[in-house]
């Protein structure tokens, strides 16, 4: 009785990768919001911390949002 070729099997399991879910898309656009307003309180108001607070608190969020159940 023939098999199916491992590759072929290995080449059906794998997801299509092209497609982005839309809560992929927007933590991709609330991600990129806070990377631009850390780099704008970090250059204009010489706040390093607040800068890394923003992406802490923003990264974190992400996150939450990627990982609900």
């Amino acid at each position: 009785m023939p098999t199916s070729l491992p590759a072929k099997k290995w080449t059906n399991d794998r997801p299509f990768q092209a497609s982005m879910a839309p809560s992929q898309l927007s933590c991709a656009g609330i991600g990129a919001a806070a990377v631009g307003l850390a780099f704008f309180v970090g250059w204009a108001c010489n706040d390093a911390t607040g800068a890394a607070l923003i992406l802490l608190m923003t990264f974190g969020l992400i996150y939450l949002l990627l990982h609900e159940p």
